[in-house]
């Protein structure tokens, strides 16, 4: 660190590159996300590895609206868009707007949504509620054609948002536990998702702080 710097300004490349890395990474693997081990890829794409982008096409929309979304070279999916959704919901001390982000982003979200899950969708719609609040946001859904609600959603979008709040928070990992949990309930109710948002939250703190060491 040169003595006319701050820790933050010497950083700058490590969380540049983790956001960028990350979007890239989603870019690339988005498009195995449904492949069904490295036969089932080599019959879709007549490759082993996935290592170049490429364009591809998605059936979406569910059983009653189905439609193609062609997907070109490098585009990213919902999980790097609501990485960035969270991002403009920082407050400069890494505090989250909790606020903003499910009552601005979210909804707003829904017209640019790209491989979205049921129950994230589910989320942001509840959240145009005039009732919703970004910690009471019960809401209901199907997927793969059971009922269910709220306390049933623990996949992984929580966890897959958290870089911008671990990237801010560095040195302060009690703001970055509060708003990984802010940011996790307000579409995610079961712990499995919530902790797991939390532990990868951490991680990626760690992993920065240590290779500055």
């Amino acid at each position: 660190m040169s003595p006319s710097s701050s820790r933050e300004d010497d950083l700058f490349p490590q969380v540049a590159g983790s956001l960028i890395c990350a979007a890239a990474a989603d870019a690339l693997g988005w498009i195995t996300e449904f492949v069904r081990g490295p036969d089932h890829l080599r019959k879709l794409y007549k490759t082993d590895q996935v290592t170049e982008y490429r364009g591809w096409q998605k059936t979406t929309g569910g059983r009653f609206n189905a439609h193609i979304d062609y997907i070109n070279k490098g585009e990213y999916s919902d999980d790097t868009q609501l990485t960035l959704a969270v991002a403009r919901s920082l407050r400069s001390d890494g505090s989250l707007d909790v606020e903003h982000f499910a009552h601005q982003e979210l909804p707003l979200w829904l017209g640019y949504a790209r491989g979205a899950g049921s129950s994230i969708t589910a989320a942001a719609r509840g959240m145009m509620r005039k009732s919703a609040r970004w910690n009471r946001n019960f809401y209901k859904y199907s997927h793969r054609g059971a009922k269910r609600d709220y306390r049933d959603a623990g996949g992984n979008g929580a966890a897959m948002r958290v870089g911008p709040i671990a990237l801010a928070n560095l040195d302060r990992p009690e703001t970055l536990s509060e708003a990984t949990w802010e940011s996790s309930v307000v579409t995610h109710g079961h712990p499995t998702a919530i902790i797991g948002a939390l532990l990868y939250a951490h991680a990626l703190r760690l992993c920065i702080d240590r290779g500055d060491e």
